[in-house]
């Protein structure tokens, strides 16, 4: 309950933020910051590893590359279950996929930067296919929430629906 109202508290505050800074598409002449260039290049990278992962059944390396994409104390609140807490449980879940994905594109529609933290919500489109059944093609809201350690951009929090 005390982690849920720290995401709603987070996402106010970033909401705030926004909401005094307008969104680049809103902004004439807009010009993305290295910032949001590098958070964009992550996040299609992350849509590349989970198609790979998928291609090769799902093997430990794969999902570890997955993983790492997560902060190591990350919290991903997934469409149904229990939220997952820590690169550990990115894993087991990850591991435990049981259909195929053969795309997987998730697109910002708004990134709003604020030192080492970082938010990102956009439309995530997927096909999956599972055993003998036909490809289906799915659309989704997500919202992750970044953190920069070491220079390098990680999913601190991460949910879709």
């Amino acid at each position: 309950m005390a982690l849920t109202r720290g995401l709603m508290a987070s996402l106010a505050a970033f909401s705030a933020f926004g909401a005094a800074a307008a969104s680049p598409s809103e902004r004439p002449f807009a010009v993305m910051s290295p910032s949001q260039d590098e958070l964009r290049a992550r996040t299609a990278e992350f849509s590349r590893t989970i198609v790979e992962a998928s291609s090769d059944g799902w093997s430990q390396a794969s999902v570890a590359r997955i993983a790492d994409f997560y902060a190591i104390d990350a919290v991903v609140f997934p469409p149904r279950g229990e939220p997952l807490r820590g690169r550990q449980a990115q894993q087991t879940y990850w591991s435990s996929r049981d259909r195929q994905f053969l795309t997987h594109s998730a697109i910002a529609d708004r990134i709003d930067i604020s030192g080492d933290l970082a938010t990102e919500w956009g439309t995530l489109t997927i096909t999956t296919k599972q055993g003998p059944n036909a490809a289906v093609q799915g659309k989704a809201t997500y919202i992750s929430i970044w953190t920069r350690r070491d220079g390098v951009w990680r999913k601190q929090m991460d949910t879709w629906w």
